[in-house]
């Protein structure tokens, strides 16, 4: 029996009209990010979409480093994610235009868990990435570069930070390698959700918030690979280990060194031997690299400075707890959808998801804004300090930051070693033209005629000074950079 043709147009035209309401939902619900990702949370490359600004704002251009450090990233894979293209955004030629490093100062390192045949493989596949971190350093420990990047394989994951576009490479060409370099161990997350102030009580007694499957085995774990091997020596066990998870940082090479080779031959070999299951033992390692590197039981500093120093990503306290309470309230409705085709019947909770997406972007582009100004603020800092010492004091002289917000820093320069007697106080704004008030300086401490004759040149650029010891050049567009500076005498 055939169906007519009029029945069959009907049908087919249900079939259109349903597939094209199927279609345009799937797309809602990738525009509200509830689909792939952890639990809905973050949907792979969604927040990227999401939350971007403009290329104007996201684009970060660095100052060059001086000197540019030498950085290798070790990044951990397995053979599906080799096979399926997920570490192709990560080459020794993108690195360097992530960070800015010249191609001969980057080196990546694609190791492959479970994979003997691979160019760069873990001595053996245990502890997710823990395996591969402890078999580098341990074959590279005499011959480190300066910075060690150690990351995972995805770049769009759920480790990384919707203020961050949940995208590693977007994180990595934020990144500030100098504060690296400052800080000696930087966890490339910054977020406390899962990790942090909390973390997990190894006495036994957990009195915080977070209770992991790992915690019954932080203790054992920590005596067997810390504890003074001599049994009669004494030793404390930290009462509480916490850092933001999720085992992605950056390392010097002073501080890998600063612990003896045969500590990480010790660890590698407790892994390799310990029972724990690969899932509980890369867990508690998640809980422990903070202290392998840094010594500190609880790393957890502060989120909203953290995120201005580190990735130039700027909120002032108010900001920032009302951007904290709308990426913690959206992360908690996505996670108490029963699944993501909730939304069908829970239409309030897509108009709060947009509502609070709204304010997460907003809050976004202003701490993008903040940050490119306070970036500003610091380079005028920094050149007006190093300039005003060496040309107007000669080297003997005192220069810090008495006070500041984004938006205007006061410079108090002095003509001697200590910060004390008659001393200048100069508030600085956004900049264009130095000469003027230069030369106020020069006249008033009467610094002569070898300072004033620097001013008479028509470009500042070019020309070197002397800056925490070491001899610089002033960039070409100095003069560019530098306006609206007004000078007053101090009290």
């Amino acid at each position: 029996m055939s169906i007519p043709s009029r029945a069959y147009r009907i049908v087919l035209r249900l079939l259109v009209v349903v597939g094209l309401f199927a279609g345009t939902f799937i797309l809602f619900l990738r525009y509200q990010c509830l689909l792939g990702g952890y639990p809905g949370v973050y949907g792979g490359s969604c927040y990227k979409r999401r939350n971007y600004v403009s290329n104007d704002l996201e684009t970060y251009t660095r100052e060059p480093y001086n000197p540019p450090p030498h950085v290798e990233v070790v990044m951990v894979s397995t053979p599906r994610e080799q096979a399926a293209g997920t570490t192709d955004w990560m080459s020794n030629s993108s690195f360097a235009q992530m960070t800015g490093l010249p191609k001969t100062h980057v080196d990546v390192k694609k190791y492959v868990a479970g994979d003997d045949s691979a160019e760069y493989h873990p001595r053996f596949n245990k502890g997710h990435e823990v395996s591969t971190y402890l078999s580098y350093i341990v074959e590279n420990y005499d011959h480190l570069p300066d910075i060690v990047l150690f990351i995972h394989a995805e770049d769009n994951a759920w480790h990384v930070e919707p203020l961050l576009l949940g995208s590693l490479s977007y994180a990595l060409t934020r990144l500030d390698l100098d504060q690296v370099r400052a800080r000696g161990f930087v966890n490339l997350r910054v977020g406390w959700r899962g990790g942090c102030p909390y973390g997990i009580n190894m006495t036994g007694t957990n009195n915080g918030k977070l209770v992991g499957q790992e915690a019954p085995y932080m203790y054992q774990a920590w005596v067997e690979n810390f504890a003074p091997l001599d049994k009669t020596a004494y030793f404390s066990v930290p009462e509480v280990v916490a850092a933001p998870c999720c085992s992605q940082f950056a390392v010097t090479r002073e501080t890998i060194q600063s612990k003896p080779k045969a500590q990480y031959e010790r660890s590698l070999m407790w892994l390799q031997q310990t029972r724990l299951p690969d899932y509980i033992s890369g867990r508690v390692w998640e809980r422990l690299f903070q202290f392998l590197f840094a010594g500190r039981a609880r790393d957890c500093p502060d989120e909203r400075k953290t995120y201005c120093t580190l990735y130039k990503l700027c909120l002032d306290a108010d900001q920032w707890q009302e951007y904290k309470a709308a990426e913690e309230e959206d992360a908690d409705l996505r996670l108490a959808l029963p699944s993501v085709w909730s939304v069908v019947w829970k239409l309030q909770v897509t108009r709060r998801l947009a509502h609070l997406g709204s304010t997460m972007r907003r809050l976004r582009q202003l701490a993008l804004v903040q940050g490119q100004k306070g970036e500003m603020v610091r380079k005028i800092r920094d050149l007006y300090s190093a300039v005003a010492i060496s040309l107007l004091f000669g080297g003997a002289a005192n220069a810090a930051v008495i006070a500041g917000r984004q938006d205007q820093i006061t410079i108090k320069l002095c003509p001697h070693e200590n910060m004390d007697g008659d001393c200048w106080f100069i508030d600085v704004n956004d900049c264009t033209n130095v000469e003027e008030h230069m030369n106020d300086l020069v006249s008033s401490f009467d610094t002569g005629e070898r300072t004033c004759s620097f001013f008479e040149r028509e470009n500042c650029g070019g020309h070197s000074y002397t800056a925490r010891g070491e001899r610089k050049t002033l960039p070409k567009d100095f003069n560019d950079q530098i306006s609206s500076v007004k000078c007053n005498k101090g009290p």
